[in-house]
């Protein structure tokens, strides 16, 4: 039983590791010039890549395991021995796991352990700093009022949303500028981008950290943009773009769990303002489409020749 598990284990880590590379060759295709809505979908496609892959495969080839013993496959487990590593609920293989494969595979788990911990802990620390600043504020109401000097407006908290502004933000703004910052944060809380951020976050907990980092930035870069079409579409591109530059002059706030209207990167963002370019686009993704299906594709062909999968694993445990 323990060196099935050990296969599958290791199945698991060899499919994370080809979707780790795809994401790395990917990254730089889900931010491309197209409209904000396309590259939410391709991104978190190509973050979603180092955890679809292990479940498909798993699934496939534990399918296969599941068929012979419900005799819905030839059983052909006895004509090799138990000895042979095979993938079989019926007869479960007994070989011996060779030792540096073991430390290597158990290595490789603490690398993936670690990784996801300091995921966790950076997202923690922004959490702490907002949950300190919120605690220093009135309770009560979706929209709070921060009395500092420094510019500061964002919306924090996926499931409890609230509005955040500093004195020092709306002082410097006349009305209908007050009326462009609030209505960009409106708009990241009807698309619910505090809720998928959040769960962005969690897929960026398998990827290295400097892959992170990138589709982090490609994820707000778009969820920004998107926000700034919609304010766009009420107070006009050129007017939407006066008011972010003018709001990124003063905001100068550290970082928190957060959206914020100066967040992203603000320079792309007003030259594509000023284009009056990046609509949205009403045609389907066909290309992030495509790479979906190959990737739940990719597990058919390892059911096919499961035989020759079980030859493999069992030689990278040394079988």
């Amino acid at each position: 039983m323990i060196e099935l598990l050990t296969m599958f284990l290791v199945l698991g880590v060899l499919a994370w590791a080809v979707g780790i590379v795809l994401s790395s060759m990917l990254s730089r295709w889900s931010c491309e010039p197209e409209s904000p809505d396309r590259r939410i979908r391709r991104t978190t496609l190509v973050a979603l890549l180092p955890w679809l892959l292990p479940v498909t495969w798993i699934a496939s080839l534990g399918a296969v395991a599941a068929g012979k013993r419900a005799g819905w496959l030839d059983d052909h487990c006895r004509a090799h021995g138990d000895g042979h590593p095979h993938l079989c609920f019926e007869h479960f293989p007994a070989f011996q796991v060779d030792p540096l494969a073991a430390a290597a595979l158990l290595l490789v788990l603490a690398v993936l352990a670690v990784t996801a911990v300091r995921h966790l802990m950076a997202a923690l620390g922004r959490r702490r700093r907002l949950n300190g600043l919120l605690r220093l504020l009135p309770t009560g109401g979706l929209m709070r009022r921060i009395e500092d000097r420094r510019s500061m407006a964002l919306v924090a908290r996926p499931l409890r949303p609230v509005l955040l502004i500093s004195r020092g933000l709306l002082e410097g703004l006349d009305r209908r500028e007050r009326r462009v910052v609030v209505a960009h944060e409106a708009a990241h809380l009807r698309q619910g981008d505090l809720v998928k951020s959040s769960l962005f976050e969690w897929l960026l907990t398998v990827h290295w950290p400097a892959m992170a980092k990138r589709l982090r930035a490609n994820w707000r870069q778009a969820i920004e943009e998107r926000a700034d079409d919609r304010v766009a579409l009420r107070f006009g591109r050129s007017i939407t773009a006066q008011v972010l530059l003018k709001v990124v002059r003063q905001q100068h706030f550290p970082a928190t769990a957060g959206l914020s209207a100066g967040g992203a990167n603000v320079a792309f963002r007003v030259e594509r303002l000023l284009d009056d370019g990046g609509r949205a686009s009403a045609a389907a993704d066909w290309a992030a489409v495509a790479l979906g299906v190959m990737a739940l594709a990719s597990a058919w062909p390892l059911a096919g020749a499961h035989h020759a999968m079980e030859t493999f694993l069992g030689a990278i445990l040394g079988a």
